[in-house]
């Protein structure tokens, strides 16, 4: 008479008592940061992508991906707020705070910081030619680029869930402001004279 080989025990059932989630469960919650990170975060939890998807739907892994992004975000004393201030320094920069009034380009010294925040990438050059007589003339050349300012207010807008997309300001059920009226009423008009 053989003996039946033992079957081997599944691991992946067992649960941390603290957390609740299987191992798999643990694995996909460590591995997702957010949208777009499902296919590799169920690859590194040994699950399909839709059974992945299927879990983001249970309370015990929406609340373990919740607490998992809020003491991120504690660690990194990054919050909603911080976002914001640093996407509206992306924002609100005019174009004289970088230019002369004759077109050459300002000193980095005399452009305020908070413009300077919005500067995405700068190129600085020098280039010196010397003529026959050996005089010597320098260039610079600097080039720089800007935030994009309707991209930045985009991310704004998607943020605060702001419906722009379908032509409204609002977000909940794609209902929202469809045209906002401005009416500029002078000093004398208030004052009744």
């Amino acid at each position: 008479m053989t003996d039946k080989p033992k079957a081997k025990k599944k691991y992946n059932n067992l649960k941390n008592p603290e957390t609740g989630l299987t191992i798999k469960q643990q694995r996909l919650v460590d591995k997702y940061e957010g949208k777009g990170s499902l296919k590799k975060a169920a690859e590194y939890a040994g699950l399909t992508f839709g059974y992945a998807r299927v879990l983001l739907t249970f309370p015990n892994i929406k609340k373990a991906i919740l607490d998992k992004q809020e003491k991120l975000q504690n660690k990194c004393e990054i919050d909603q707020q911080w976002v914001l201030e640093r996407y509206k320094k992306l924002t609100d920069y005019k174009i004289t705070d970088f230019f002369n009034d004759d077109g050459n380009m300002k000193p980095l010294s005399e452009i305020p910081e908070a413009a300077i925040y919005a500067i995405c990438g700068l190129d600085v050059n020098r280039k010196t030619v010397t003529l026959g007589d050996e005089s010597d003339i320098e260039t610079f050349i600097q080039k720089f680029k800007l935030s994009d300012k309707k991209g930045t207010l985009d991310s704004i807008a998607k943020m605060l869930g702001l419906n722009v997309e379908k032509g409204g300001l609002g977000g909940l059920g794609g209902e929202g402001v469809k045209e906002v009226k401005i009416t500029f009423v002078s000093k004398e008009d208030v004052d009744g004279d």
